[in-house]
C-alpha cells in the first residue's frame, strides 16, 4: 500500500513540473516577436511560416506582406518586411526606409536561373546607359549562388548604407546607392513585375 501510494504521489509531482524539453523552449525568435505583438507571432502561407516581425538596421520591422513565385512550378515565396505598412509599390520604391525582402525557394535554381529571374527585372528597371549602375548589376550578379529547396536570398535596404545581399545566412555583399535599391526592388514592384499576383501579396493582398 505504501508502495502504491508513493507511485502515486511521483505521478502527481511528474505531471505537475514543467517540460524542460527543447520544444517547450522559446526561439530566440518567438521571443523577439512576442515583445513586439504578444498576440501574433507566426504567419503560416503555402506551409512555410514567416515571423510577424524581424530586426533589420537596428529597426523593427513588420511583415508587410507574403506572396508566391509560380511558373511551371512553384518557384519562391517572399515576405517583405518594412519599417511601417505599406500598401502601393510606389510607396515601396521610393519612400526611403528600411526594408528588407526575404525570399525562400522552394525548388533547386543555379546561379544562371536565379540571375535571370531577379536580373531580368533589375535590368528592367534601370537605364543602362548608365555605367555606374551597369557595374553594380554586375557586382549583384557575382554574388549569386546556386540554391537549394528552403535556402534564402535575403536583401536588406538601409538608407545610407547600400543593399546587403545575404545567402543561407551568410552576407555576399554589399551594393551602395538607392538607386541601385529602387532598382532591385523594381523587380517586383515595377512597371512590369515578375509576377503580378506576388507584388500584390507581397503588398498585403489577401
Amino acid at each position: 500500500m505504501q508502495i502504491a501510494a508513493v507511485s502515486i504521489l511521483l505521478s502527481i509531482i511528474a505531471s505537475a513540473t514543467p517540460s524542460t524539453t527543447p520544444s517547450a523552449v522559446p526561439s530566440a525568435e518567438y521571443d523577439f516577436a512576442r515583445r513586439f505583438d504578444p498576440e501574433i507571432v507566426m504567419r503560416a502561407y503555402e506551409g512555410h511560416h514567416f515571423a510577424e516581425s524581424l530586426s533589420g538596421n537596428g529597426r523593427v520591422l513588420v511583415l508587410n506582406g507574403v506572396g508566391l513565385r509560380k511558373s511551371a512550378a512553384k518557384v519562391y515565396i517572399a515576405a517583405l518586411y518594412l519599417e511601417h505598412r505599406m500598401r502601393t509599390s510606389g510607396d515601396v520604391l521610393w519612400r526611403d526606409e528600411t526594408k528588407k525582402l526575404v525570399i525562400r525557394f522552394v525548388k533547386p535554381l543555379s546561379k544562371e536561373e536565379i540571375a535571370g529571374e531577379i536580373g531580368a527585372g533589375l535590368r528592367r528597371g534601370v537605364d543602362l546607359g548608365s555605367s555606374s549602375m551597369t557595374e553594380k548589376i554586375d557586382a549583384f550578379a557575382r554574388s549569386i549562388t546556386s540554391v537549394e529547396p528552403e535556402d534564402e536570398i535575403v536583401l536588406l535596404y538601409a538608407p545610407g548604407k547600400g543593399t546587403t545581399i545575404s545567402i543561407k545566412g551568410k552576407e555576399v555583399g554589399r551594393i551602395e546607392g538607392a538607386d541601385f535599391a529602387r532598382a532591385l526592388f523594381s523587380t517586383w514592384f515595377g512597371p512590369s513585375p515578375v509576377q503580378d499576383s506576388l507584388r500584390d501579396g507581397l503588398l498585403g493582398a489577401r
